[in-house]
């Protein structure tokens, strides 16, 4: 049995739901957990959160170093994400269940079990996430992948917040059992699509790859390093909307859900991202498409400073359209990434992908510390909750300007210009 594309595709945008599910569960759920159900200071769940993001950057780093020859095959890595994602399960669980520790061992209980999740979610991330090179056969079936990639990534994060929500509006400090079944049943999710995915990739053949360098037109001839630096900016920009606007809406906006629906509105924009990508800018340069999405992103982000505060839903439809260019841009980053290391001729990618794993949890730590450090400064409960707008938007400024001046810095040292050409064969 060989593996076909057209079959894998279904599995694998299943599998990276589950993964997903995890990733938007750490983001959304463990800072509210370890604060008000755990019952820990502000600066301790900061100390706590903080730590583990920094292990995480190492994490991704020494697991992709240690395992850049066993995951040379697509059968390899199927078999890897199923440990990671078995590893993940105990690890998390083990973490919800830090509110049943007795008190004086219950924040370095909360810190190594939460260690113990960056480090296997690490191996479970990249394990799945090599795939993209490994089980395609050439840069279409690779804009592709990564296309669903991230359609999934906001479905999940949809997902999450639609069931934290309503537990964190009706929390009563006493909901320990509740929030463990969340995570329990998040787990199941988690493993039953990865081994479904390792199932079929363990029966299928090898995948004969894209290994030799093929020339075009349309040649993207940007550096690894290009796309570690790019998704560093996206990773500091993107979150910044999202982690502050739940306390924008509540405090700003004085509406108790207003939060939630942007932040579901700007993970709608994301999901929808490459349908739109795909029917309205296939075949362009990936350059020109990086520097409309960007430009574009740049806008919103300029309308949500200047007019988000004049009524809610010119609020809800920049975050809407915000989701859409972050969507693209990302999209466009792990898709020429995964080009660019495809030109090494070698299956041993799994040290390139911890590499800009790692970046990109680099700028999710930086977005961490100033969303800490703003909020520390500002009395963002009463009188200066105005002062959150701008710390909403204006990260996606400064990347997108960047953005484009990388680009265009890029551009005028080579002939770079890279389709996007996201059609993909139903071979």
């Amino acid at each position: 049995m060989q593996l076909v594309y057209r079959h894998f595709i279904w599995r694998y945008a299943l599998a990276h739901y589950g993964k997903s599910l995890f990733w938007y569960a750490s983001e959304l759920l463990f800072p509210f957990y370890l604060t008000e159900i755990g019952l820990f200071s502000g600066w301790i769940m900061g100390l706590v959160i903080g730590s583990s993001l920094m292990f995480s950057v190492l994490a991704d780093l020494v697991v992709g170093w240690l395992s850049r020859r066993y995951l040379s095959s697509a059968r390899r890595a199927g078999r890897c994400q199923i440990v990671g994602a078995s590893l993940s399960v105990v690890s998390i669980l083990s973490f919800f269940a830090c509110v049943w520790m007795p008190s004086a061992w219950r924040i370095e209980y909360a810190m190594a079990s939460l260690l113990c999740f960056r480090f296997t979610y690490a191996l479970y991330d990249i394990a799945q996430d090599v795939l993209v090179n490994l089980a395609t056969n050439g840069r279409a079936q690779r804009s592709h992948l990564s296309g669903v990639h991230f359609t999934f990534s906001g479905i999940a994060s949809i997902t999450v917040a639609t069931l934290v929500t309503p537990m964190a509006a009706m929390h009563a400090g006493k909901t320990h059992a509740e929030f463990f079944m969340l995570a329990a049943l998040l787990s199941v999710g988690a493993l039953a699509s990865s081994l479904q995915l390792g199932s079929y990739l363990k029966r299928s053949g090898e995948n004969s790859g894209e290994l030799i360098r093929s020339s075009s037109q349309h040649q993207d001839t940007a550096p690894p390093m290009f796309y570690f630096v790019l998704t560093f900016l996206l990773a500091l920009c993107g979150p910044m909307f999202a982690k502050v606007a739940p306390y924008y809406g509540t405090y700003a906006m004085h509406q108790r859900f207003a939060g939630t629906i942007m932040v579901s509105l700007y993970s709608l924009g994301i999901a929808l991202a490459f349908p739109l990508l795909a029917s309205a800018m296939h075949g362009m340069p990936r350059r020109l498409v990086m520097v409309r999405a960007a430009l574009f992103m740049v806008a919103v982000s300029a309308v949500i400073v200047g007019l988000g505060w004049v009524d809610a839903y010119v609020l809800y439809g920049a975050a809407f359209a915000l989701g859409i260019s972050w969507g693209i841009l990302c999209i466009l980053c792990w898709s020429g990434f995964a080009d660019a290391i495809s030109r090494k001729q070698t299956r041993a990618v799994s040290f390139d992908y911890a590499q800009f794993l790692a970046s990109a949890k680099a700028g999710l730590l930086l977005a961490a510390v100033l969303i800490g450090a703003t909020l520390s400064s500002l009395d963002y409960k009463s009188t200066q909750a105005h002062y959150l707008m701008p710390l909403m938007a204006t990260p996606s400024i400064v990347a997108g300007v960047a953005l484009v001046l990388l680009v265009c810095w890029k551009h005028r040292q080579t002939a770079w210009a890279g389709s996007i050409g996201i059609e993909h064969s139903p071979q």
